[in-house]
């Protein structure tokens, strides 16, 4: 048992989370966090390229392969945070944790909305109202502010179930998770008889039909873990929901004569495999014991990563700024005649995105920099 407190320590993260500070931050989840800013700038760029009409010529066909396979960065980025707000070590503070990060967070999606407002302001002459409105309603990646603000809430909630539960109650938690949101999902997605679609209008079990389920895994993996042979079925089938993810998505796109962009939501089972798949695979690549349960970790494991934990844990801090200003910079370089078809596609994509990074990167590094106000807009 102490091997097990021991381990669980070594994930706390050098971060303000919930008021605490700790002397180590997980590179892993730090890496994770920009392989999820990635897959979202990725998403959004292609989806913006993608014609409404399907087209079977090997330039589409590439752009929504391109965008079939990144679409793993909510759910990752939600299952970071729930491993760090739900670590076993600790006791949430209610007061610091509305402070620290609910009260903070409400004032990021305030200032970055109202931001994404005066731009459109200005660059297309709209009227001050639209500004209001932008407040309110937000861009469209800003919908992810809102939705942490309600995990966060319920964190004190959280964390005592999952500190006080079985394991295998943790478990047939996610199995609803998975039955309920995921697997209903997908089916929706796909063609179906109107009978079905009856049947699924029934179910109604909001707790596990949200990103609570991914926030709960994301604690589950990191601090109780999987039998070591279930790491290698996690690693197949994401593999395989990899594949199927780039498949169903042209191949409903061909049926449908559009983009079928919902049978690769963060919902559909094909990303939550590959998720899981990337989110597992990162933390054993740094920490061998990761995501494995107790009887199954090892003394003297190999760990990586503790020379760049400082490098990775600077990205990882300036990834909330730059996912905050992507969709700016890629206003902007439109604006000035730069996307993803200046060159061909093929390279377009990534290169425009490489760029795109790269420029939210440092703008977001720049702005949590500012002496007290940094941490109140990124």
């Amino acid at each position: 048992m102490d091997k097990v407190k021991e381990s669980k320590n070594s994930i706390a993260e050098a971060a303000q989370v919930n008021g605490e500070k700790y002397n180590y931050r997980n590179p892993a989840l730090d890496l994770l966090r920009v392989i999820s800013l990635i897959g979202v700038i990725v998403m959004h760029v292609t989806s913006g390229v993608i014609g409404a009409d399907f087209t079977s010529d090997s330039m589409y066909i590439l752009k929504l392969a391109y965008n079939a396979l990144f679409h793993y960065g909510v759910p990752i980025f939600v299952m970071i945070s729930g491993a760090l707000f739900l670590k076993p070590e600790g006791i949430v503070d209610i007061k610091k944790l509305w402070i620290h990060n609910i009260l903070r967070m409400t004032i990021v999606y305030v200032v970055w909305s109202a931001a994404y407002g005066i731009y459109d302001y200005l660059q297309y002459k709209a009227g001050w109202k639209y500004i209001i409105w932008e407040i309110v309603n937000s861009r469209d990646h800003l919908w992810f502010l809102p939705m942490l603000i309600g995990l966060y809430m319920i964190v004190p909630i959280l964390s005592t179930w999952v500190k006080n539960a079985k394991p295998k109650e943790i478990r047939y938690f996610l199995i609803l998770f998975v039955v309920f949101q995921v697997i209903c999902e997908t089916i929706k997605a796909v063609p179906h008889p109107e009978l079905v679609d009856f049947i699924l209008a029934i179910k109604n079990i909001q707790l596990v039909c949200s990103y609570v389920g991914y926030f709960i895994l994301g604690y589950y993996l990191v601090h109780i873990g999987v039998a070591k042979h279930t790491v290698k079925l996690i690693y197949v089938c994401g593999c395989i929901c990899g594949a199927l993810s780039l498949i169903s998505l042209v191949g409903l796109s061909y049926i449908r004569n559009r983009g079928a962009f919902e049978i690769v939501d963060s919902y559909s089972l094909f990303t939550f495999g590959w998720a899981v798949a990337i989110f597992v695979a990162v933390n054993r690549f740094f920490d061998k014991n990761a995501c494995l349960d107790e009887k199954d970790r090892t003394e003297n494991a190999p760990r990586r990563g503790q020379k760049i934990s400082k490098f990775m844990g600077e990205l990882g801090k300036d990834s909330f700024g730059a996912y905050l200003c992507h969709i700016a910079v890629v206003q902007i370089l439109m604006s000035i005649g730069y996307s993803a078809y200046t060159i061909p596609i093929a390279i377009g994509i990534p290169t425009y995105v490489v760029s795109v990074f790269i420029i939210s990167m440092l703008i977001g590094g720049l702005l949590r920099r500012i002496p007290f106000i940094g941490r109140y807009i990124c």
